[in-house]
C-alpha cells in the first residue's frame, strides 16, 4: 500500500504545477449519487463512465466487448447469459456481488445457487453510456452491490426533433466457417412540444467456432432484442419517463470444447483419444441456450426549486433455459446401470418455461436543493421476487440429440422461491467550507425468503415423494456510508470513504440434498464488507489531462462460500455455507490524455491483492492465505484514437485498445480436484475508420488481432467426491477468436 500511496502524492504534486493551456478531455457527467447530474471528475467516488458513441465506435456489442476497459472488474466467463462479476476481488459462491441496472430497472436479484448470479448480456444499441460505481454501493442502491454497482443508461426521447440512425455489420471468426451480422435501428419522434417516441432496435448473428457431432459451429449466438420509450413533459416541473424493453438470446451449442474424447467403461464406443476437430464438444445430446428478457419502467419526476421528488417502479422478467448434456453423468453416478452412449443419453436442465425469475421493485426518493449548506436524499424501496427453477432430467433421441415426447425422465424438481424486501435509506450533505463536503449515510433493510420445493422424481426413475416442507429465512439490518471531499485546488479533489456493503442470506436446497440423501444446514446468513478508501481526481492541463486513483482496503464478514457433503453414489453436492474472513487491498489508476483536438488516449490499471484471513470452517476448502476465486492480481489497459481531416466534411480515424488480464484460479485450494488455474492473456483491437458526409460513419476492426487463445474457463457439468472409473476430460473456454468486422451506419 505504500506504492499506493506514492502514486496519489505523485498525482498531488503534478496537479500543483499545471499549467491552463486551452480546452482538452470532453467533460463527463454521471448521475451515480441518485441527486441529479454532476461531472465526474467533481464526483467524490470511484466511478467510470464509458460514452455511447465510443462503445458504438469499437463495435462492443455485450459486456465481453468492454469489461477489460475498467480497472478492478473481472468476470468468470462460462458463455453469453453466464457470468460471473467481480469488482474489487470480492468474489464468492452464490448471488452476484455487483449490482445490475438498466435505468432503474433492478436486474439483480438472488439465485440460491453456486453461480455468481448468471449475469444477463444486454447487449448495447443506442446507449448514452455505461457508468460503472466501484466498491460498495449499499446505501443508496442495496442488497448485491456488495463491490460495486453497474448502470445501464439508454439514449432517451428528444423532444426537440426527429432523428434516426441505421446500422449494419459483418463478421468473420478465426476458427469459423460461417459470417455473421449485425443490423440495429433507432427512430426518435416527437409528438407535439411536450411528448416524445424513442424506439431502437437490434438483430445480430455471432459464428460459433466449436463443432460437435450434430454439426460445426453449434454456439453461434443469435439475438433479437427492441426497445421503446416515452417522454412525456406534463408540465415543466413534471415529467413522465416510461420504458419497455425485451431481448431474446440463442444459442445452439456449449461454449466450451474438450481436447479429447470421454473414456467410459460401460460405454463401448467411448474410449477416450483424439476428437475430430481441435475445438470440438463430445456430447451425445444437444446442449442449448435460450435468454429472454423482459423489462418494463415508469418514472416520474417532479423537480422544483428546493429539490426533486422521484418515484419508479419496474419489472424485470428473465427466462434463463440452459439444457447440457448429462450422459457421463448418467453413466458415472448411476454406478454403470447406464451407458453414456445409449440408455444414458440424456439432458439435464429445465423445462416448460423454467428457470425463470420475475423482480418487481418501487423506490421513491427525494433529493433536495436547499440554498443552504445541508441538503439531503432520503427513500423508501419495495422488492418483490419471485423464482421458479429445478431439474429435469430425460432421455433424448439419439440421432438427433433433441428431447422427445415420451421420454424417460431420470430425475425431476421443482422450487418456488419468493423473496420480500423493504428499505429505507438517507444521506445528509454538509458543505463544511467552499472546499470541504462531507456526507453520511444509512440504509435499514428487513427481507424475508420463502421456499418450497417438491420431489416429483428421484434419481433413475423412481417415484419422488412429492411436496417437501417450506423453508422460511429472514434478516434485517443496517449500512453506512461516510465520504469526506477536498478540493485540494480547483483542479484538484481528493476524497476518503468508509462504506459498508451487504448480500441477502437464505435457505438451502433441502429436496436436492435430500435426492442425493446428504444432510446439510437449512441455511447460510448474509455476508458484509467493510470498504476504506482513499481516493485522488485531478484534471491538468486546462483539462487536457485527467489523472484518477484510489487505494482501498475491504474487510470481508460471515463470506457466502461453498461447501460439500459426498453422497454415497459418489456424488459430490453443493451446497452454500457461511465461512470466515477475507481481506482486499488494491490500488486503481486511470488516465486519460487529449494533447490535441486529433490525439486522444489513455490508460488504465489495477492491483488487487484478495485472500482469505482464515480457514473456512471445511479447512479442505479453504485457508488463510488463499487468494479468492476469479481474481487477477493485475489487470491493465491502454487506448489511444488519432483522427485527421480529409476531403470535405469527412474525417478518418485510427484507434485501438489493448488490455492484459493476470491469472487467477477457480477454486480456493489447489488440493481440490476441481481446481484449475485461469491462464493470463492480453488482446489486442485495433480499427480505422471514416465519418463524415452528411452522418455516415464506416469503420473496419480487427478484434483479438493476435488470436490469443488462453484458456480462461473451466465449466464443469457435475462433481464428484473421488475419481471416477474412466475418464471425463475437462471443459476447457478459451479467450474469443480474432474476429475481423465491417461496419456501416447512418444518421438522419
Amino acid at each position: 500500500m505504500k506504492l499506493a500511496a506514492s502514486i496519489c502524492m505523485v498525482l498531488a504534486a503534478g496537479a500543483a504545477t499545471a499549467q491552463q493551456v486551452g480546452p482538452g478531455v470532453e467533460e463527463v457527467v454521471v448521475t451515480a449519487t441518485k441527486r441529479g447530474a454532476t461531472l465526474l471528475e467533481d464526483t467524490p467516488l470511484s466511478v467510470q463512465s464509458l460514452g455511447g458513441n465510443s462503445l458504438e465506435e469499437a463495435g462492443s456489442l455485450d459486456f465481453d466487448d468492454y469489461m477489460r476497459q475498467i480497472p478492478s472488474l473481472a468476470i468468470g466467463d462460462n458463455g453469453p447469459g453466464d457470468k460471473r462479476i467481480v469488482m474489487r476481488g470480492v468474489s464468492a459462491t452464490g448471488d452476484g456481488t455487483v449490482g445490475l441496472y438498466f435505468d432503474e430497472v433492478v436486474m439483480t436479484g438472488e439465485s440460491l445457487g453456486d453461480d455468481g448470479g448468471k449475469q444477463p448480456d444486454i447487449k448495447l444499441f443506442d446507449m448514452d453510456r455505461i457508468e460503472v460505481l466501484r466498491g460498495p454501493q449499499g446505501t443508496t442502491f442495496g442488497s448485491s452491490s456488495l463491490s460495486g454497482t453497474i448502470r445501464w443508461l439508454p439514449r432517451t426521447p428528444d423532444y426537440t426533433k426527429f432523428a434516426a440512425d441505421v446500422g449494419a455489420r459483418i463478421l468473420t471468426l478465426q476458427e469459423s466457417d460461417d459470417t455473421g451480422y449485425q443490423y440495429d435501428a433507432m427512430v426518435n419522434i416527437p409528438l407535439g412540444d411536450q411528448v416524445a417516441l424513442r424506439v431502437a432496435g437490434l438483430r445480430a448473428v455471432i459464428p460459433g467456432y466449436i463443432d460437435s457431432r450434430f454439426g460445426d459451429d453449434i454456439d453461434q449466438e443469435d439475438t433479437t432484442a427492441v426497445r421503446a420509450m416515452l417522454g412525456w413533459r406534463i408540465t415543466d416541473n413534471l415529467e413522465l419517463s416510461l420504458l419497455a424493453m425485451k431481448q431474446d438470446m440463442h444459442l445452439d451449442g456449449r461454449t466450451s470444447f474438450s481436447t479429447e474424447d470421454l473414456n467410459l467403461p460401460r460405454s463401448p464406443t467411448l474410449n477416450g483419444g483424439p476428437l475430430p476437430s481441435k475445438y470440438y464438444t463430445s456430447d451425445h445430446a444437444r446442449s442449448s441456450r435460450d435468454d429472454e428478457i423482459e423489462m418494463y419502467s415508469a418514472k416520474l419526476v417532479f423537480s422544483q426549486g428546493w429539490g426533486t421528488i422521484t418515484g419508479a417502479s419496474s419489472l424485470f422478467e428473465r427466462y434463463s433455459g440452459y439444457i447440457r448434456d448429462a450422459s457421463a453423468a448418467a453413466e458415472v453416478l448411476s454406478a454403470g446401470r447406464l451407458s453414456a452412449d445409449s440408455t444414458g443419453i440424456s439432458l439435464i436442465g429445465g423445462r416448460d418455461g423454467w428457470p425463470k425469475a420475475w423482480i418487481r421493485s418501487s423506490e421513491l426518493r427525494f433529493s433536495s436543493d436547499w440554498d443552504s449548506p445541508v441538503n439531503i436524499l432520503v427513500g423508501a424501496y419495495n422488492q418483490n421476487e419471485d423464482r421458479r427453477g429445478g431439474s429435469y432430467w430425460a432421455t433424448v433421441d439419439p440421432n438427433t440429440g433433441r428431447p422427445t415426447a415420451n421420454p424417460t425422465v431420470f430425475l425431476s424438481r421443482t422450487t418456488f422461491t419468493q423473496l420480500d424486501q423493504v428499505a429505507l435509506f438517507g444521506e445528509v450533505t454538509w458543505e463544511v467550507t467552499d472546499r470541504l463536503v462531507a456526507t453520511a449515510g444509512l440504509r435499514w433493510f428487513d427481507f424475508d425468503i420463502i421456499q418450497d420445493a417438491s420431489r416429483l422424481v428421484d434419481f433413475q426413475s423412481v417415484p419422488g415423494p412429492g411436496r417437501g416442507p417450506t423453508f422460511k429465512f429472514g434478516e434485517s439490518g443496517t449500512t453506512g456510508r461516510l465520504n469526506v471531499g477536498y478540493d485540494l485546488t480547483d483542479d484538484v479533489l481528493a476524497y476518503v470513504q468508509i462504506a459498508e456493503g451487504f448480500r441477502a442470506g437464505g435457505p438451502n436446497d433441502q429436496t436436492a440434498a435430500s435426492i442425493a440423501n446428504v444432510q446439510i444446514p437449512a441455511g447460510f446468513g448474509s455476508d458484509s464488507i467493510i470498504n476504506y478508501e482513499l481516493g485522488l481526481k485531478t484534471s491538468l492541463l486546462d483539462r487536457r489531462l485527467t489523472l484518477n486513483g484510489a487505494i482501498y482496503q475491504i474487510d470481508w464478514e460471515d463470506i457466502q462460500v461453498s461447501q460439500f457433503a459426498n453422497s454415497a453414489s459418489g456424488l459430490r453436492f453443493t451446497y452454500r455455507g457461511n465461512g470466515g474472513k477475507a481481506k482486499v487491498e488494491g490500488v486503481e489508476l486511470e488516465m486519460t490524455a487529449r494533447p490535441s483536438e486529433s490525439l486522444q488516449f489513455g490508460f488504465g490499471l489495477a492491483y488487487t491483492d484478495s485472500k482469505l484471513e482464515e480457514d473456512l470452517p471445511i479447512p479442505t476448502q479453504g485457508l488463510k492465505g488463499d487468494p479468492l476465486t476469479y481474481v487477477p492480481e493485475l489487470t491493465g489497459s491502454v487506448n489511444a484514437r488519432y483522427s485527421w481531416s480529409m476531403f470535405q466534411d469527412w474525417e478518418g480515424f485510427v484507434g485501438g485498445d489493448w488490455s492484459y488480464v493476470d491469472e487467477s484460479a477457480n477454486r480456493l485450494r489447489p488440493t481440490d480436484r476441481y481446481y484449475r488455474k485461469l491462464e493470463a492473456y492480453d488482446i489486442l483491437n485495433l480499427r480505422v475508420g471514416l465519418q463524415g458526409g452528411d452522418g455516415w460513419t464506416t469503420v473496419l476492426s480487427v478484434d483479438n488481432a493476435l488470436d490469443s487463445d488462453e484458456i480462461i474457463s473451466y465449466p464443469f457439468d457435475f462433481q464428484t467426491a473421488a475419481a471416477i472409473n474412466g475418464n471425463i476430460p475437462d471443459r476447457l473456454g478459451r479467450v474469443w477468436p480474432r474476429s475481423i468486422s465491417l461496419s456501416l451506419r447512418k444518421s438522419f
